[in-house]
């Protein structure tokens, strides 16, 4: 009962408070993926779902565990009414890689590739840790850009202003073009360039939705 209210709220929020847009680049895929998007706000795991439609039922984020599980009603709550994966941010990528995967084999997971919340609203540097990640759970990388989020609800504001939210859905780059970056290099720096390789998408959208915008 308590999903399904929260559910509603969701439907609430993202369909009448707020105005989404959302554009698609390409198709969504219909088989469980890694998706990659922006983070500027705790609006945006929301607006990537709904921007996912069907595809994103379930979808399944990963969480700090010392931010959103942390004991007392937020690790009640979280662990209870959501679909968000707690991940220890000091036990190390084995333990985080393992989390996902199990995660990934009944919906699409969501990652942040930034690492936390942006503090100005622009997209910060993705952590090496994301390419670790997406070259060794073996799945296509969806990159989505949101956009409206920070302004909406920075990181340190408590209630949301409305606005206007856009959700900008690029295309999957597949599994295999990844392991092709990779081979025959060092971990590490197979790990660097997939990340760059995510950024760089990511920042395309973000720049092809600010062409839009000025036109």
């Amino acid at each position: 009962a308590v999903r399904k209210g929260l559910e509603a709220f969701q439907r609430w929020l993202y369909g009448t408070y707020f105005r989404v847009r959302v554009r698609y680049a390409g198709r969504v895929p219909a088989g469980r993926v890694l998706v990659a998007g922006n983070h500027a706000s705790h609006l945006d795991m929301g607006l990537i779902k709904r921007a996912l439609g069907p595809a994103g039922e379930g979808l399944a984020p990963l969480a700090a565990q010392d931010y959103f599980f942390r004991p007392g009603w937020r690790r009640f709550f979280f662990s209870r009414f959501t679909n968000l994966v707690p991940i220890d941010r000091r036990a190390g990528l084995k333990d985080t890689l393992r989390r996902a995967a199990r995660a990934l084999e009944s919906a699409s997971v969501l990652v942040f590739p930034e690492g936390t919340r942006s503090r100005t609203g622009s997209i910060a540097p993705f952590k090496r840790s994301f390419g670790y990640l997406a070259l060794k759970i073996r799945a296509d990388v969806l990159p989505v850009f949101v956009d409206g989020t920070f302004a909406a609800h920075p990181k340190g504001r408590v209630l949301p202003r409305r606005g206007e939210l856009t959700a900008v859905v690029g295309r999957p780059i597949p599994a295999s073009e990844l392991a092709a970056l990779a081979e025959g290099r060092p971990l590490k720096e197979a790990c660097r360039l997939i990340a760059q390789r995510g950024e760089g998408e990511l920042r395309a959208l973000e720049r092809r939705e600010g062409s839009r915008a000025r036109g």
